[in-house]
């Protein structure tokens, strides 16, 4: 299984996963297990200032994004 996976909330930069890309997700027994794929950037097109902020900074250079690797695995 592949795909994407989308947290919903109105509290912008309060939760470190908006929008995530699940590159796997296997049973295993008794638990199912994912691998998830987080890219930390700032868009150009959001409303919120402070990521308007965030993105400008990023633009000139002075904040570079990046991505995080989870593994997660929960008992069925």
């Amino acid at each position: 299984m592949t795909g994407s996976l989308g947290f919903n909330s109105d509290a912008n930069l309060h939760n470190a996963f908006g929008k995530m890309d699940i590159l796997s997700a296997k049973l295993q027994g008794k638990y199912i297990e994912f691998i998830l794929l987080d890219t930390y950037d700032f868009n150009p097109n959001e409303t919120n200032p402070l990521v308007q902020m965030g993105y400008s900074t990023q633009k000139a250079g002075l904040l570079h994004p990046y991505f995080t690797i989870v593994k997660c695995r929960y008992k069925i």
